[in-house]
């Protein structure tokens, strides 16, 4: 083979796995970033204890409170949220009875706010309160 011909398989080579790297590089993102709302509410049984929360290779991150509960989309689809709040002051934990807006990538919680009762769509809410 030739110089030239070398060079272009190269070239080609190059291209076709920075095309992958990018493509595969875009879904990671998307799936971990971009972000849907959701509706949801603090269980009323919930605890407010503050507990050791353990991070990546089993490492304390503070005590805090862990958050698992029911989210809906606006199709009504149901998912469940996963967050906490690291802090040894129950007063900065989110109380039960609490409505949330929680926003979520296919991944994960990427933030979540209080909001009014009245806040929650009519069809949301409607499905929340079935489920608590």
């Amino acid at each position: 083979m030739n110089k030239t011909i070398k060079y272009a398989l190269v070239v080609i080579v190059l291209l076709i796995t920075i095309g992958f790297g990018t493509v595969n590089a875009k879904k990671y993102y998307n799936d971990r970033y971009v972000a849907s709302t959701y509706y949801g509410k603090i269980p009323t049984t919930m605890s407010m204890e503050p507990k050791m929360l353990y991070g990546d290779k089993n490492r304390e991150m503070g005590y805090g409170k862990e958050y698992n509960i029911k989210v809906y989309n606006e199709s009504g689809n149901e998912r469940i949220a996963e967050f906490e709040v690291i802090s040894d002051n129950p007063e900065e934990y989110y109380k039960p009875g609490t409505y949330l807006k929680v926003e979520m990538s296919k991944q994960l919680s990427t933030g979540q706010k209080i909001i009014s009762k009245e806040d929650v769509p009519e069809n949301i809410l409607k499905l929340i309160e079935e489920s608590n």
